[in-house]
C-alpha cells in the first residue's frame, strides 16, 4: 500500500510506523516480545520489497512465508518513527529518516539529543533524520472537558514504558 500512494504523488508520501501502545496490544491479544527487534525487521524488509526484493516473514506459529511486491522500479520511501523509549529512538537514530515524538520540553530534549547520538554512532549525519515534535492538544466547550483531559492524560501516562518514565525521572509508583 505505501508503494502505491508513493506512486500516486512520487516524493509526496511519508510512512510513519511505530509499535503502538502496550495496552491496546494486549486488548487485541497481540505479544510484542521483542519491539525493537520487530521495528528493526519490518524497516528492512519494507526497504527490500521497495527494492524489488523477495523477504522472508517468519510468523510464530507458522513456516517461514517468502513475499515480494513485484515492483518494476525500486522506490524509496521515508520511514518516520512513532517511538518513545531509549531503544527504539536510538533505532530512529540508526535507521530512520524521521522520528515523531511527543512529551514534556525535558522529554524532547533528551529524545534529540539520543536520536543525534545514534545517528552519528551508526555513521549518519544527525541531520539525516528528521524530528516531528507533535503536541497533542484538545480544545472543547463540554462542562466536563478537563475531566476527559484528565483520562486521557492518564491513559498514555498508564501506557508509557517504564524506559521513557526513567529519561524523565518520574517514580513508577507515582503513575
Amino acid at each position: 500500500a505505501a508503494a502505491s500512494l508513493h506512486d500516486l504523488r512520487p516524493g509526496s508520501f511519508v510512512l510513519g510506523i511505530g509499535i503502538g501502545g502496550m495496552q491496546d496490544l494486549r486488548r487485541l491479544g497481540i505479544a510484542v516480545e521483542r519491539p525493537v527487534t520487530m521495528l528493526r525487521d519490518a524497516i528492512r524488509n519494507l526497504r527490500a520489497l521497495w527494492m524489488g526484493e523477495e523477504v522472508s516473514l517468519e510468523f510464530v506459529e507458522d513456516e517461514p512465508v517468502v513475499v515480494s511486491i513485484n515492483r518494476r522500479t525500486p522506490v524509496s520511501i521515508p520511514i518516520f518513527l512513532g517511538v518513545r523509549g531509549p531503544q527504539m529512538l536510538r533505532l530512529a537514530g540508526e535507521l530512520a529518516d524521521g522520528v515523531i515524538i511527543s512529551g514534556s520540553a525535558q522529554y524532547i530534549e533528551r529524545a534529540i539529543r539520543r536520536v543525534k547520538e545514534a545517528a552519528r554512532s551508526a555513521h549518519r549525519q544527525a541531520r539525516d533524520v528528521e524530528i516531528v515534535v507533535w503536541i497533542p492538544v484538545m480544545t472543547t466547550n463540554m462542562p466536563n472537558g478537563d475531566a476527559l483531559a484528565k483520562r486521557i492524560v492518564a491513559t498514555v501516562i498508564g501506557d508509557t514504558p517504564r524506559s521513557v518514565l526513567d529519561m524523565l525521572d518520574i517514580d513508577q509508583e507515582c503513575v
